[in-house]
């Protein structure tokens, strides 16, 4: 099971916003960051809102979401949680990518 997680997460590491993706054991941390720059906590909180939308309990430490499955989760359920985790992150990226266009566009306005 620990190695299907880790082969799971490795295709969040393409997602845009996706810093670091680490894992230790059955614990995985996904750090997240608003730009190449910039790292906040409320990425990482929001994408944990998000995943909830999908049944998904995770937890956001500064800009870690923090995914701790039970050890008794099936390799099915684990898919899916993973699969939850990159619809949320995406679903995060996409929001976050508007309000930024609307906000440039109150400022050049």
């Amino acid at each position: 099971k620990i190695r299907h997680l880790s082969s799971a997460l490795a295709g969040l590491r393409e997602l845009p916003r996706v810093k670091e993706v680490r894992q230790c054991g059955f614990i995985a941390g996904v750090e997240m960051q608003d730009s190449p720059e910039i790292a906040r906590p409320g990425i990482a909180a929001a994408v944990c809102l998000e995943a909830r939308r999908h049944s998904l309990l995770t937890r956001p430490i500064w800009n870690v979401v923090v995914l701790m499955p039970p050890l008794c989760i099936t390799i099915a359920e684990l898919t899916r949680a993973v699969e939850a985790l990159r619809a949320s992150i995406i679903k995060v990226w996409r929001c976050s990518d508007i309000s930024a266009r609307k906000d440039a566009e109150e400022i050049t306005a």
